[in-house]
C-alpha cells in the first residue's frame, strides 16, 4: 500500500507542477478510483480509469506519467474482473507508449505475472519502439544543430545590395539595360 502512495505520489509530483493545477487534471479523481480498486470495488474504479485516460495526452510528458499510473489500475481491474483480454490490451498501449513502465509492489501478484507474460510477449515490438525514438532524438538533435549552423553562417556572412534606381531605366537608346 505505501509503495502505491509512492508511486501516485511520484507520478503526482512529476506533472502537477506544470500544469495550472492539480485540479485541471482530476487527481482526485485517480486517487478515489484508486482508493475504490484497493478496496475491491473495481466496477465502479474501472470506467473512472478509463475516462481519466481519455482526458489526458500520453505525448504530453507532463501527463505521461499519470497516464501510466492510470493505465496499470485500469487494467488491474479489468484483471480483478476476470476480463484478462481487455486488460491485456490496456498494458500492451501503456508499454507502447512507455516501454520501460513497470508493475511491481501494490498489486495482486497474479497481475504482476499476467504483466511479465505480456512484457516478454512484447519485448521485440517494445525495442522497435525504443530504437525508433532513440533515432528519433538523434534526428530531432541533428535538423537542430544544422538549423543552428545555418543560422550561425547566416548571420556571420555580410551581403552587399545594391538598388538601383528605376529612373536610369527611363534613359534613350538602352543606356538604361546597363544600370542592371
Amino acid at each position: 500500500m505505501k509503495g502505491a502512495l509512492a508511486a501516485l505520489g511520484a507520478a503526482v509530483a512529476l506533472a502537477a507542477p506544470a500544469v495550472a493545477g492539480a485540479q485541471d487534471l482530476g487527481l482526485e479523481t485517480l486517487i478515489e478510483a484508486r482508493d475504490q480498486y484497493f478496496a475491491g470495488n473495481c466496477a465502479a474504479a474501472q470506467p473512472t480509469f478509463r475516462a481519466f485516460i481519455a482526458r489526458l495526452d500520453v505525448n504530453n510528458p507532463r501527463e505521461a506519467a499519470l497516464v501510466t499510473t492510470a493505465r496499470k489500475y485500469h487494467a488491474a481491474c479489468l484483471y480483478a474482473q476476470r476480463s484478462e483480454a481487455e486488460a491485456r490490451e490496456v498494458l500492451a498501449q501503456m508499454l507502447r507508449d512507455d516501454p520501460d513502465a513497470r508493475v511491481d509492489q501494490p498489486f495482486d501478484p497474479g497481475f504482476v505475472l499476467f504483466f511479465a507474460q505480456i512484457l516478454h510477449d512484447l519485448q521485440g515490438e517494445l525495442e522497435k519502439v525504443r530504437t525508433d525514438r532513440v533515432l528519433s532524438r538523434r534526428d530531432a538533435e541533428a535538423r537542430r544543430a544544422a538549423r543552428e549552423q545555418l543560422l550561425r553562417a547566416m548571420a556571420t556572412t555580410e551581403s552587399r545590395v545594391d538598388e538601383v534606381p528605376r529612373s536610369l531605366m527611363w534613359v534613350p537608346f538602352g543606356v538604361g539595360q546597363f544600370a542592371n
